[in-house]
């Protein structure tokens, strides 16, 4: 019976981050891309299916082969015009990205 008690805490805990009320979610597809050099985004464009175009930033031109997307990937869904998933958040009117992922995409 001691046992269950932690466990129960650590499940409460790992809800609570996963619903962050600050994190979005948007797709679309990637019309540009801003660049620091080889290996370096600072961020990005991106086309939502209703045609809204919305800027991403990396946090201080976040390094994405540590941990994410390698820049090259990112190109690839430039270049084949195919669907980005994004997690962001929203800080000073930036839209500071936290997660990117393949996503479908639907155009008309």
């Amino acid at each position: 019976m001691r046992c269950r008690a932690p466990i129960v805490i650590a499940a409460a805990a790992m809800v609570v981050v996963g619903c962050d009320p600050g994190v979005e979610r948007v797709s679309g597809l990637v019309t540009r891309i801003d660049t620091l050099g080889v290996g370096r985004v600072q961020g990005f464009t991106l086309r939502t299916t209703d045609g809204t175009t919305l800027d991403f930033v990396f946090d201080g031109g976040t390094d994405l082969s540590a941990g994410g997307w390698p820049p090259d990937h990112l190109q690839e869904h430039l270049a084949l015009a195919e669907g980005v998933a994004v997690e962001y958040r929203t800080d000073r009117g930036r839209r500071i990205a936290i997660r990117l992922g393949d996503a479908a995409w639907i155009g008309s």
